[in-house]
């Protein structure tokens, strides 16, 4: 009974002793008890086949690292990062109502304006019949017919021009991404390699480099092509655009004459150049018959653009004149309405499939609501974070990979900290996106190294710590190789390291000093 209450009062003891203790000693306390006990169980485990005797006269090894090693030797970054389509946008309702058609599918594939769902529209419909009404009357007279007319012609042309444009930049996307690309490995990155072997290095160079303007062409081309309308610069877009498909023609050229001088090899028959070679001619075909098109849109919008300028002209200076104003504000209730209309159709923004579809017939939303979502899946990246203190181990162009096998390179870097989650954004591009879903979460990892920082405060694992009482100390080990205990203050936790003071950055220290004391003979791994 003697010994239960001098066990209870030096438990009693430790216990004052740790409350009294300062929350960072505490928590250092805590995490050595942790591994301690693990590495005990661990010992008891894996440590069984042993003989007590053996036990018993086997000298324990240790391991020393200088804190300047510990400090420079890092594990890799690890990033969890989330799988997003690169396209990909979430439309909401504009108007309340209850919903009268749902005319798309779950995973369906739509097009660019396509109508995905209707919201009842009755009076909206009624408002644009009495606007059209409103403005057929006000345009009886022969002026007002010649400039109806004139207007009529422009838009049409406006709209052949626009569609001819999507038109042409589909094109552009199929001639690089479906048929030159399979020359490539990595196209959309900087690290584009052509892949075939060729009598002309020099080519195959040049090939390599022009891929890198070919992507900004394409990236223009997709990002202009989902925001424009009949009300855009159309004029200054054909103008882009025929240039961009004459350097798109002059690379596909390039390519086809590599094909001319390539040398098969085990990878790629002469079937198989062959075969490319007459797929990349046919693309670079439809350049060329998009680049005439093109052209002839832009001779007719001018045509249709002067013709309307000669029919306002016409009417301010007749003695109809006076009517431009009744004119304008008939246009003007008629755009209100049909804009207002519009609100109760949801319309796709870009081309791509349906990965939700929040609304179902009969269903009453109100406005602002998640209607639908809607990406391009085979155009897949992930987006992962990381805090201010790891951004200097990633950059664009670094390549990170998953144990699962999932690698990718890193495209992008945010420049500062994000308002909401204070951390930096990062983009990597997928090198075998068929591997993941959109949506999934993905661990990766990346190598690093802190070899070239400058490093000032000593960091050492959390499990060099070992305690003296509330005292914190390191071991280390003298010439007879006995441990020595050396006192130091903690400093600010990182991750699984701890800064200290009282030893310099080359003094050597115990690495895991769990289940030893000062004194103890010790062999040196």
């Amino acid at each position: 009974m003697k010994y239960v209450r001098k066990i209870a009062l030096l438990v009693r003891s430790i216990v004052a002793r740790f409350k009294s203790a300062r929350r960072r000693t505490k928590i250092i306390i805590l995490a050595v008890g942790a591994f301690i006990l693990i590495g005990i169980g661990a010992s008891t485990l894996f440590g069984g086949s042993k003989t007590p005797e053996e036990l018993a006269n086997a000298t324990p090894i240790v391991e020393l690292k200088s804190a300047r090693e510990i400090a420079t030797t890092l594990d890799p970054l690890p990033l969890v990062g989330t799988v997003r389509s690169a396209t990909e946008a979430t439309i909401l309702t504009e108007a309340s109502g209850r919903v009268i058609g749902v005319y798309r599918s779950l995973g369906q594939f739509v097009s660019r304006g396509a109508i995905i769902a209707e919201i009842e529209s009755s009076s909206e419909r009624a408002q644009v019949l009495q606007a059209e009404a409103n403005l057929a009357r006000v345009l009886e007279s022969s002026e007002d017919q010649q400039i109806e007319s004139a207007a009529a012609g422009l838009a049409t042309a406006k709209e052949s021009s626009l569609t001819t444009l999507l038109s042409a930049y589909a094109t552009v996307q199929s001639a690089i991404r479906q048929e030159a690309d399979q020359t490539f490995t990595n196209p959309t990155t900087s690290a584009a390699e052509y892949v075939l072997l060729t009598s002309d290095s020099a080519l195959e160079n040049t090939i390599e480099g022009e891929r890198v303007g070919i992507q900004l062409i394409l990236s223009r081309q997709q990002n202009s092509g989902a925001i424009l309308t009949t009300e855009s610069n159309l004029d200054g877009e054909l103008s882009i655009a025929i240039d961009e498909l004459k350097d798109v023609r002059a690379y596909l050229d390039l390519i086809v004459d590599s094909l001319t001088k390539a040398i098969p090899d085990n990878t790629y028959s002469a079937s198989d150049i062959s075969g490319f070679k007459t797929s990349i001619s046919a693309a670079r075909t439809s350049v060329t018959t998009s680049i005439s098109t093109l052209a002839a849109s832009t001779e007719t919008l001018a045509a249709k653009r002067a013709a309307n300028e000669v029919a306002e002209n016409n009417l301010e200076n007749s003695t109809a004149g006076e009517k431009r104003q009744d004119v304008l504000q008939a246009e003007a209730s008629l755009a209100a309405a049909r804009a207002t209309l519009e609100k109760k159709i949801i319309r796709a923004p870009f081309a791509g499939s349906l990965n939700a579809l929040n609304i179902e017939l009969g269903q009453f939303v109100g406005a602002f609501e998640p209607a639908a979502t809607v990406a391009n899946n085979n155009l897949l990246e992930i987006r992962a974070y990381v805090t201010q203190r790891d951004k200097e181990f990633v950059a664009p162009g670094l390549e990170v990979a998953s144990r699962d096998g999932i690698t990718g390179v890193i495209t992008s870097v945010a420049p500062a900290l994000d308002p909401v989650t204070k951390r930096i954004e990062v983009r990597i591009a997928l090198n075998n996106s068929d591997a993941i879903t959109n949506g999934q979460s993905v661990r990766l990892l990346v190598e690093r190294t802190n070899e070239e920082v400058e490093v000032t405060t000593p960091a050492v694992p959390l499990t060099a710590i070992s305690f003296i009482g509330n005292d914190p100390h390191v071991l280390t080990v003298d010439q007879e190789e006995t441990l020595i205990a050396l006192p130091v203050e903690l400093g600010v936790i990182l991750g699984d390291q701890v800064e200290i003071e009282g030893i310099d950055l080359d003094t050597k220290v115990v690495v895991d000093a769990r289940g030893f004391l000062a004194g103890d003979k010790v062999d040196v791994k």
